[in-house]
């Protein structure tokens, strides 16, 4: 969910859409120009992040829908935004990243049995993350 209401969503042939949520309709639509999308997290500022099937990290403006960056970052499976603006990202290499948005440089590592878990942040800033073993983690993000 962007911070004005609207839904985001991506798929497997690179589009990304926004949507309406009052009736339903899409009001936009973008074309990744990466291929697949993985995974997307809508940041506080508004900003949408995408983890591309083409081993990379884009950040779109939505109210233009431009591309304003690209980053090299190995395959991201899941992303969540933080409310300090950081990304957090899960690999198929068992890792969980913290990422700055600015440059997409990895902050901090933390390695899970994780390559098909997934990740959602929680309205504290805290994150939930799910692994392969069907285990449950709380986890807090320090930034600072």
């Amino acid at each position: 969910m962007s911070p004005d209401g609207r839904l985001a969503s991506a798929s497997g042939d690179g589009t990304i859409r926004l949507w309406d949520l009052a009736t339903g309709t899409e009001i936009a639509r973008f074309d990744s120009q990466g291929g697949a999308v993985n995974a997307l997290a809508v940041l506080p500022d508004g900003r949408l992040a995408l983890g591309l099937g083409d081993c990379t990290l884009q950040m779109w403006d939505l109210a233009t829908g431009t591309q304003t960056a690209r980053f090299r970052s190995g395959l991201i499976l899941a992303l969540a935004a933080l409310p300090d603006g950081h990304l957090v990202s899960t690999s198929p290499d068992n890792r969980i990243r913290l990422l700055d948005t600015a440059s997409g440089v990895e902050i901090a590592c933390l390695e899970l049995d994780f390559s098909s878990g997934r990740l959602m942040t929680l309205a504290d800033g805290s994150l939930i993350a799910c692994d392969n073993a069907g285990r449950v983690h709380w986890l807090e993000a320090i930034t600072q």
